[in-house]
């Protein structure tokens, strides 16, 4: 079944509600923080490629986007880190041709972040 604007609305709830609950051990980020410069600094020309972009350099997986315990080192916690990350998800214009066609691939890249979120609990 195809990813629909509503799973992956779904998913940029589930990325709020679950950073509200990152613990304290989780790191605080500042304000020239990679979240936030990318946030604050890419666009690609369309909004999917924007959100690749950023989803690509934050969150891909390899080595350089996670610390020695395997974890995703720019899950940090304030508004800064996470919460400029949901900040910028609820202003992507889902309903845009570029981001409709890619719904699937967004949802997953938004499912490793959930996945992240979930582990940091």
């Amino acid at each position: 079944m195809p990813t629909k604007v509503t799973d992956v609305a779904k998913c940029v709830a589930s990325i709020e509600a679950l950073t509200a609950a990152l613990p304290s051990t989780v790191p605080e980020a500042t304000q020239g923080c990679n979240v936030h410069r990318l946030v604050t600094s890419v666009c690609e020309g369309d909004p999917y490629q924007t959100f690749n972009r950023i989803f690509d350099i934050l969150f891909k997986e390899d080595v350089q986007c996670r610390d020695k315990d395997g974890r995703l080192v720019n899950i940090q916690r304030g508004r800064y880190g996470m919460g400029k990350l949901i900040s910028y998800l609820k202003n992507v214009p889902w309903a845009e041709k570029s981001m409709v066609e890619a719904y699937d691939l967004v949802k997953l890249r938004l499912d490793r972040v959930i996945k992240e979120l979930e582990t940091l609990r």
